[in-house]
Order: structure tokens, then sequence, then C-alpha cells
């Protein structure tokens, strides 16, 4: 049985090595890829109250993602490799989120929480 760091380093290598494959343009890992989602969140935002649960979809990915998927970066910045090999708590957001629950403020620096993942971390 493989413990998780084991799982992390065989994926990583496997994604390095896919890379840099004759004709591979680009390479990436992902939960799931559009139009599909790997699951549902309940969204928290500090400082923000609302009457009924704040939700989305959300993909697990590494840092090629959006440019795998040809997605244009509108704010912010994008995933680095180290943000992904230390599990670092950042997120990229759509402009549905954004406008939904910043409305008209800038979302980049906002904390945000997203309550299945302190599931998981209980697990």
């Amino acid at each position: 049985m493989q413990n998780r760091d084991q799982k992390r380093v065989f994926f990583r290598k496997a994604l390095d090595r896919l890379a840099i494959l004759p004709g591979v343009i680009a390479a990436t890992e992902a939960s799931s890829f559009p139009p599909y989602s790997f699951g549902w969140t309940e969204v928290l935002i500090p400082g923000k109250t609302h009457s009924e649960p704040w939700g989305t979809t959300f993909d697990l990915c590494s840092e090629g993602y959006f440019q795998t998927l040809s997605r244009t970066l509108l704010r912010g910045r994008l995933l680095s490799r180290s943000d992904v090999e230390s599990a670092r708590h950042v997120t990229v957001i759509n402009q549905t989120l954004a406008r939904r629950y910043f409305a008209n403020e800038n979302p980049v620096g906002q904390r945000i929480k997203f309550t299945t993942f302190e599931e998981w971390a209980a697990d």
C-alpha cells in the first residue's frame, strides 16, 4: 500500500515524463475536465453574511491545467508547481464565482473557505 507522498511522487514523475513525449503540447493532472466537475462544496467568505448556503463545484488540478485548456487569466495568477507540491491553500476561481460572491470587489487576495476541504483534512 502506497502512502500519500509516494502517490504524489509517482504522479509527478508520470506527468513530467508525459510532458516531454514527442507531440505532446501540454500535460496536466485534474480530477475531471470540463464540462464536468469533481465535487460540490459550500462556500464561506469571512465578513459576508447570507441567509441561504452558498456553494460551488470544484476540480483539483496541477499547475498546467488552465494553459492546457487554453483558458485566459483575467486577474491574479495561475497555480505554480510550488503551490501544488506544497499543498498551498490557493485557488483560481471563474468569473461566475467572482461575480456571485464578490460582486464589484476584486476577489484577488480575498479569503474564501471551501468546507469540503475541512472535512477531508479531518479524515
